[in-house]
């Protein structure tokens, strides 16, 4: 649970960006078509996917088999074991 709330903050931050950079074109064209809301949501969170997935692998490092040992190797590169 620490580790998830430790995350947070880059989760908003990573998805809020993402979100502000959605094309206005790609809504614009989709209600044309007659996309509703739910549709247009569908369509933003298939694209969203690549963001999420980084969020998603942000967020699991620290939670590895090592805890933060495993996150230390991933930052700075191979550490001596600890005793």
């Amino acid at each position: 649970m620490v580790y998830t709330a430790s995350g947070l903050p880059l989760a908003v931050f990573v998805l809020s960006q993402f979100f502000r950079e959605f094309p206005r074109d790609l809504e614009d064209a989709a209600r044309v078509d007659g996309a509703g809301d739910v549709t247009i949501f569908g369509l933003a969170a298939r694209l969203a996917r690549p963001a999420i997935a980084a969020v998603a692998i942000l967020t699991m490092i620290p939670m590895g088999p090592d805890g933060d040992h495993h996150h230390g190797r991933f930052v700075c590169g191979n550490l001596p074991d600890s005793p």
